[in-house]
């Protein structure tokens, strides 16, 4: 990513709703369905040493593809590290998208205290950097701490996003790990996905040998 640092440009048109209603969420969320790879990119995808395995895809809209990967051993409902590859298949910038998150992190900071943000803007508008803290107690009533960074991309398809998200699980282990492991180690973190090469993406099934 630059050093350049820019306001992103005001979300606007009908892609907004669209992006809103998608990425909108509390940290816990049920998924069932059996995943189905529609990006060609099966996995797994490495980041800090670590393996990550595809583990859950959604196609709600049209215009929206999420895939979801995890280590070996975690599992959805209670995972620690997540790596997230969506792609938004709109007439949007990446500074667009990182806009209107940052708008959905804003109206939750009044029930999520914890809600905390930063954005980085490539100079040339093809990329931003978006990572955020937020908040929400489990199907228990648990606190569970979750931090994300997201990295926004321009492709010729639309605006593909590669995200890494942490949580921690209950008090105790929410106070340590927003006061020790993100503290040391977010900048690391956000370099790690700001300079990794973006994985290749299709829409179309890969050609059979």
């Amino acid at each position: 990513m630059s050093k350049g640092i820019a306001r992103p440009a005001r979300a606007g048109g009908c892609w907004l709703a669209l992006v809103l209603m998608l990425v909108a969420g509390a940290p816990v969320v049920a998924r069932s369905a059996e995943p189905v790879e529609r990006l060609s990119v099966p996995g797994p995808l490495r980041l800090d040493g670590q393996g990550y395995h595809f583990a859950w895809s959604s196609h709600p809209t049209p215009d929206f593809y999420k895939q979801e990967y995890l280590p070996a051993g975690q599992t959805l409902d209670r995972y620690r590290q997540m790596l997230v590859l969506d792609l938004l298949a709109v007439d949007a910038t990446p500074a667009q998208l990182a806009a209107a998150k940052i708008a959905e992190l804003k109206a939750r900071k009044q029930a999520d205290p914890l809600v905390n943000h930063d954005l980085v803007v490539k100079q040339d508008g093809s990329a931003a950097l978006l990572d955020f803290v937020l908040s929400a107690p489990d199907a228990q009533g648990d606190l569970v701490v979750e931090w994300n960074a997201y990295r926004y991309q321009a492709l010729p398809e639309g605006v593909l996003l590669f995200g890494i998200s942490r949580r921690a699980y209950g008090h105790e282990e929410a106070r340590r790990f927003l006061g020790e492991e993100l503290r040391q180690n977010r900048s690391r973190w956000i370099d790690e996905v700001a300079g990794l090469d973006m994985p290749a993406i299709s829409l179309r099934p890969p050609s059979q040998p």
